[in-house]
Order: C-alpha cells, then sequence, then structure tokens
C-alpha cells in the first residue's frame, strides 16, 4: 500500500470520532464564565464546526505521522539520534497539540489555565519549530553538488555548413 493512502487512512480514522470526541472532552463554558457570555451568529458557529473539523483532521495527520513518518525523520535529520526524535516528535505535535488546544480554550479556562495554556502548547510550539530550523538546515548543508540536479548546459548544435565531421 503506498504511503499517501496509508496516512490518508489513519488520518480520516482518526479524524471521525475527534470532532465529537473533542466536544465531550471539553464542553462549552459554564454561564457566568467570560467565555459564555459571548454570542455567536450562525455564521460563527458554521466557522468554528469547520475549524474544528480542519483540527481533527489535523490531529489524525499528526497520529499518522506517528505511525509512519518516524524513517521519515531519520532521513531528514541524518539518523543523528536525538535530532530525529526531535523532528519526529516536533512534526507530529505541530499537528496534534490544535485539537486539545482549542478543547481548553473551549472549556473556559481560568488566568492560570490559560497561563497554563500558553506555556503548554505555545512555547512547545516555538521549540519545535526551532527543532525543525536546526534539521532543516543540518538537510541543506548535506546536499552535495553530486545530489543536486544537473545543471542546464546549452549544448552547442552543429551549424549548417561547418566543417565538422561525424
Amino acid at each position: 500500500m503506498k504511503t499517501w493512502l496509508k496516512f490518508l487512512i489513519v488520518t480520516v480514522l482518526v479524524a471521525i470520532p475527534a470532532v465529537p470526541l473533542g466536544q465531550m472532552i471539553w464542553p462549552a463554558a459554564a454561564e457566568g464564565d467570560g467565555h459564555a457570555a459571548m454570542t455567536m451568529a450562525t455564521y460563527q458557529l458554521v466557522l468554528f464546526i469547520i475549524f474544528g473539523v480542519i483540527e481533527a483532521l489535523a490531529l489524525g495527520l499528526g497520529v499518522a505521522f506517528l505511525v509512519f513518518g518516524l524513517p521519515f525523520a531519520r532521513r531528514l535529520a541524518g539518523d543523528s539520534g536525538w535530532l530525529s526524535w526531535a523532528v519526529y516528535l516536533s512534526i507530529a505535535w505541530s499537528l496534534i497539540s490544535w485539537w486539545p488546544h482549542d478543547g481548553f480554550h473551549r472549556s473556559g479556562p481560568s488566568m492560570d489555565g490559560l497561563l497554563a495554556l500558553e506555556y503548554g502548547f505555545h512555547a512547545t510550539l516555538i521549540a519545535g519549530g526551532a527543532v525543525l530550523v536546526v534539521a532543516f538546515i543540518r538537510a541543506a548543508n548535506r546536499l552535495t553538488v553530486a545530489e543536486q540536479p544537473e545543471s542546464r548546459v546549452a549544448v552547442a548544435e552543429p551549424r549548417l555548413g561547418s566543417t565538422a565531421t561525424s
């Protein structure tokens, strides 16, 4: 089975239950909470639902990457033990983290909860991005001239009337 098809199957199988499950795990904020005081127009509710589906698909893709992505992360990181694992986990976390992140926002955390969200999700995504920068630079530096596509050099065609013989 092709790799892209494996990724697609796992992504969809995880995403489908993630949408309703997220609503059960993180119910809307209770009355009296600052988040609950906001009212939504119908179009806003629709946009939030669409975004919930997008986040569920990202969760599914992140899980698929956890299942199938380690060999690719190892190849990108040049089989560097720590960097391979850091790249692998950074990519997965950058996809998976949005689902619980928005779930916690929806359930209306306190100010301490908001700080926990900032450090637990935002700071870890920043650190993961930094890991990916290191891996990207190392991968780019490993490229050699032999691995790069040959430059296209125009080959001069013999002109009519030239004295070139074959």
